[in-house]
């Protein structure tokens, strides 16, 4: 359990170390090969994918997830106060920053990735509609989208919305933000 624990910590460990000497691994046509102690199978070693938040792909939805992983990989969160479904400026954000490569690829690099929905026609639970609320009024959130990048103690170290033009503005703005 511990080097499972350890593997989810650390997504660039390779699996090689933890193939025992004899193992049935798949070849791709239906056969299976027969490994040999000190063998080692290249397609069966590959990277492990980063957890949700650190991937530049999916972002978390509890807060104290984002705390505890911005506090182990030592990186500010990345907080989106969104309304998803209903609120313009939200969904160009998504659409013309967050969805794309380039703000993919920055954000798994720096930041842990933090979305506070407030949809009005998704359902939510009623745990992760109170966790929302509390943090939207902590944290004094007046519209949306509001971004704001925190640290590991949940301090404020910037704030941020939609800019036009593309991630690589956004990505400059945000880096003065937090520091980088």
């Amino acid at each position: 359990m511990k080097s499972a624990l350890l593997l989810a910590c650390k997504p660039l460990l390779l699996i090689a170390a933890l193939i025992p000497p004899m193992l049935m691994v798949p070849s791709g046509c239906g056969r299976q090969v027969n490994l040999q102690e000190n063998e080692v199978p290249m397609a069966g070693i590959r990277e492990y994918d980063a957890p949700a938040g650190i991937d530049g792909l999916q972002w978390l939805e509890s807060y104290e997830q984002a705390l505890v992983l911005a506090k182990a990989e030592q990186r500010p969160i990345l907080i989106d106060f969104t309304g998803s479904d209903w609120c313009t400026w939200c969904i160009r954000l998504d659409e013309e920053i967050f969805s794309k490569s380039e703000f993919r690829d920055w954000a798994k690099d720096k930041v842990v990735l933090l979305k506070l929905d407030f949809p009005q026609t998704q359902p939510q639970s009623m745990e992760l509609v109170e966790q929302n609320q509390g943090l939207a009024q902590q944290y004094g959130i007046q519209g949306f989208p509001t971004i704001l990048f925190i640290n590991d103690s949940g301090q404020v170290l910037g704030n941020s919305g939609y800019l036009q033009g593309g991630p690589g503005g956004w990505i400059e703005d945000a880096e003065q933000k937090i520091g980088s």
